[in-house]
């Protein structure tokens, strides 16, 4: 309460009571200690400010993961839509469907790609295995995943180059 009302935005407000019901333990016992200790309040304030700092920390990775996934998901509606002039939308929905698929794994081997995700096995039912042929090649072409010998993938680093640089400071820095 006190973080909020201190102008500390909601979801970082919060860091603390997650980190006590993680650390329930630890967090009573440098509590009991700190009110025995008839006045070195040190060591809880370092276990409660190491809390926040990895929570913050946490956040931060969570907040550029999700720019980085809307960053890709746009960048590759914007590839397909400039081959839309040779593709219907059909094509171009199903296409985008496997690369946001995609994104999130390592590689995956061609076999199992038509049940990546419902969705795919859905857009996939009705087609041959040369439509999947046909789209993981033009995909290939456009430079939004790659084949390697354990499967196919897609190529998300392409688009680092759009996401904000991370800060070096003393925060990002683990003692």
């Amino acid at each position: 309460m006190l973080l909020l009302e201190g102008g500390v935005p909601a979801p970082a407000a919060h860091i603390l009571s997650n980190h006590y019901n993680k650390t329930r333990q630890t967090y009573y016992l440098k509590l009991d200690k700190a009110s025995r200790s008839g006045g070195d309040i040190i060591p809880f304030f370092s276990c409660t400010l190491a809390g926040l700092v990895e929570g913050l920390r946490t956040q931060l990775d969570d907040i550029r993961h999700f720019q980085h996934q809307v960053i890709w998901r746009d960048y590759v509606r914007e590839v397909l839509s400039a081959e839309g002039v040779r593709q219907s939308a059909q094509v171009r929905t199903r296409r985008l469907e496997l690369v946001i698929a995609l994104t999130e794994q390592e590689s995956v081997p061609v076999a199992k790609l038509q049940l990546l995700t419902p969705a795919i096995a859905r857009v996939y039912a009705q087609k041959t295995p040369k439509t999947l042929a046909r789209d993981l090649n033009a995909l290939k072409e456009l430079g939004l995943i790659e084949a390697g010998a354990t499967g196919v993938r897609a190529r998300v680093e392409i688009i680092q180059a759009f996401l904000p640089r991370k800060r070096i400071s003393n925060i990002d820095s683990k003692p």
